[in-house]
């Protein structure tokens, strides 16, 4: 009892030598979501009144400030400060709006009009690239004029950096 006791007190009187209190050190975090499918939100640990340096033990046994690559989800934190302290929480990554493309193909005979619409996705600009089966790129507006026989596919990318890509044929 002697030895936790005096533990205890070892680590408050470290805490409190330098102005801390374990009840004030808390997490927060800049956490930036990913685009569906891609793997790409992010989770940056901020500290509010630790102590450094910090032992950071994420759940699935990572340990550095900046949790990157991430899919949506919950991910969860413990964090412990020189003075002892522990701080958990748990933050969760979204996904950005999918972006939703169709497409409508208008026959003139011997080619066809191919008109992109774009629902959903992230802010402006919106950037479209068209390309035939041969990798060539056709286009960068919405509309595909003059499309002759082939395979084609649009790959729209939004302001998040976020993309969606359409596999189509004109026949």
């Amino acid at each position: 009892m002697k030895i936790l006791l005096f533990l205890f007190c070892f680590i408050a009187s470290i805490g409190t030598s330098i102005g801390q209190k374990c009840e004030d050190f808390s997490l927060s975090a800049e956490i930036s979501p990913s685009c569906i499918g891609q793997n790409n939100g992010s989770i940056k640990l901020l500290f509010k009144k630790g102590v450094p340096p910090y032992e950071i033990q994420w759940k699935d046994g990572f340990s550095d400030i900046r949790k990157m690559a991430l899919s949506s989800g919950k991910y969860t934190v413990i964090v412990t400060d020189k003075a002892g302290c522990k701080a958990k929480a748990s933050f969760t990554v979204d996904n950005y709006p999918s972006i939703n493309l169709d497409i409508d193909q208008t026959n003139r005979g011997a080619y066809t009009d191919v008109e992109l619409r774009i629902t959903g996705g992230g802010p402006q600009p919106l950037s479209v690239m068209w390309i035939n089966a041969e990798g060539r790129l056709k286009t960068t507006s919405r509309s595909l004029i003059g499309a002759k026989n082939g395979s084609y596919i649009a790959i729209v990318t939004d302001g998040h950096n976020c993309s969606e890509i359409i596999k189509f044929r004109v026949e």
